[in-house]
């Protein structure tokens, strides 16, 4: 009989609570082993990550690392509804250690003094031709600053992915358990 290794590699649950929910059940994201390489997943409107809690329940005692990578978006808004450039460019940031609190606890940063600030230039062009292939003429011309006062252009850069890897120490070296990619509403 042969016997695969599990993806979960010893990790029986991860449990992800983000700030902000408003019942200690609402928002909370719970996975089971064995674990997919990725594992997608959307927070939702109200839960912030920064300086959440990511747990790792675990049978053995073999050492955890978690890293974290932010990715950011351009976002047209127009009071209400808006229009995220999700599948355009990106600011990604580097993936950085978070520590562990205590065993296998790991508290996200405080995304306030992560830089983001790596967002690509890109020109008024580059804007209006994407916003026209993923919106079409009405997008533009809130992009431009139709409707608003004079001067003024709705677009922001915002937070729209966290990206969290659980790595495991296997045998003298780090091995992926899965990377946890994880959607943020943006612009609300």
């Amino acid at each position: 009989m042969t016997v695969l290794p599990s993806l979960g590699y010893g990790v029986e649950l991860i449990k992800l609570t983000p700030v902000g929910s408003t019942t200690p059940f609402q928002g909370v994201m719970s996975y089971t082993a064995p674990f997919n390489k990725n594992i997608d997943a959307s927070l939702e409107v109200g839960d912030s990550l920064s300086k959440a809690t990511l747990e790792l329940l675990e049978e053995d005692n073999v050492p955890f690392r978690v890293q974290i990578q932010l990715e950011t978006s351009m976002s047209i808004q127009n009071e209400g509804p808006h229009l995220d450039l999700i599948d355009w460019r990106h600011c990604t940031t580097e993936w950085a250690l978070i520590e562990s609190t205590d065993d296998n606890t790991f508290q996200l940063p405080d995304f306030n003094d992560v830089n983001v600030d790596c967002f690509p230039a890109v020109t008024d062009e580059e804007i209006a031709s994407e916003v026209m292939r993923v919106g079409g003429q009405e997008w533009v011309d809130i992009a431009n600053g139709k409707g608003w006062p004079a001067g003024y252009r709705p677009i922001s850069i915002e937070l729209s992915r966290v990206r969290l890897k659980i790595e495991k120490f296997i045998e003298g070296e780090w091995s992926r358990v899965t990377v946890m990619n994880i959607a943020i509403p943006m612009g609300c």
